[in-house]
């Protein structure tokens, strides 16, 4: 493991930095996500850009990186995650020899909680972009990355936008035509989390979409799942695990993650029986749960699209 930083100067270094950054900027999808959350984690590092702002890049001088590297780099927040065929003991003795002395001795540092600021309305962001086609995100605070309730929420989130199957595709791609790509997905944190709605839609049926989507919403809210969608959707998750768990990078991230965020490794068949144990009252008590203003920021990165029209867009969506 090497950590390089001769070729950052004051003032140098940053330049391909700085055009990922444009390059994000230019992209509308990844774009309302990152404003997304800077709304959605107000104060709080996980409202900000992993890459940076062209201001915080193109400030930051190479003793502050040094530091940084000096409180964070170190044994007490390392994990070494491996899979694959090799011998444990002389794999455990080669990271050993190579990694002695090669970390400053420090302390973990210490976790910042998120201070989570909820009102009675649902947040709206609307960033004016010359571009064809609308990108539309909600947000939801969901839940930690410990939560019982994250097996419901991964199960709803299948049911609603994971794959080709699911409601918001079918209804607002496949019978309505009004969007290309509707996804959703997840995200679970040390004590938040976040589940999104995505989709890109040209702007004169933003207003149809968003309706449509409210609608389903509700539709979940108010009526359980019927017993085969719930069984479509815990064996679309259990099998994309099965799949996922053939490739040897992806069994690595699994050991990896599992020690960074629970201390131990996850064991499979226990994840796969807490998907299994869901129940679809469960998911609608999760639905009702998450979707409610307070919880909720709505962005959208468009051509002529400002808060107030979006807002009169949200009301759709809420019904």
């Amino acid at each position: 493991m090497a950590f390089e930083v001769g070729g950052w100067g004051d003032g140098e270094g940053a330049g391909v930095i700085l055009e990922e950054i444009r390059m994000y900027e230019d992209q509308p999808s990844s774009l309302v996500m990152d404003r997304l959350n800077e709304k959605l984690w107000p104060g709080s590092s996980l409202g900000l850009p992993i890459t940076g702002s062209e201001a915080s890049v193109s400030g930051l001088k190479r003793g502050a990186l040094l530091e940084f590297w000096r409180r964070h780099y170190h044994p007490g927040n390392l994990n070494v995650a491996l899979a694959g065929s090799f011998d444990p003991v002389r794999a455990q003795g080669l990271i050993a020899r190579r990694l002695r002395g090669k970390f400053p001795g420090a302390q973990p540092g210490r976790f910042m909680r998120v201070r989570r600021r909820e009102g009675r309305q649902m947040g709206l962001l609307a960033i004016p972009r010359p571009v064809q086609q609308a990108s539309v995100a909600l947000g939801v605070r969901g839940y930690a990355r410990r939560d019982p309730k994250r097996f419901a929420e991964k199960v709803l989130s299948v049911i609603l936008g994971e794959n080709m199957s699911s409601r918001l595709f079918q209804v607002l791609r496949e019978r309505h035509g009004l969007a290309y790509s509707v996804q959703s997905s997840i995200q679970h944190f040390h004590d938040q989390g976040a589940f999104y709605l995505q989709m890109g839609v040209d702007v004169p049926k933003l207003g149809a979409a968003l309706r449509l989507t409210g609608k389903e919403l509700r539709r979940i809210q108010e009526k359980e799942p019927s017993p085969a969608e719930l069984v479509r959707a815990k064996d679309f998750l259990i099998g994309q695990m099965k799949l996922g768990m053939e490739s040897t990078s992806n069994r690595m991230m699994w050991l990896g993650e599992s020690m960074i965020g629970f201390g131990r490794i996850q064991d499979l068949d226990e994840v796969k029986g807490a998907i299994a144990s869901v129940t679809a009252e469960q998911v609608s008590a999760v639905a009702r749960e998450l979707f409610v203003p307070g919880r909720m920021v709505l962005a959208c990165v468009g051509p002529e699209v400002g808060e107030v029209g979006l807002g009169k867009h949200a009301g759709g969506l809420m019904g």
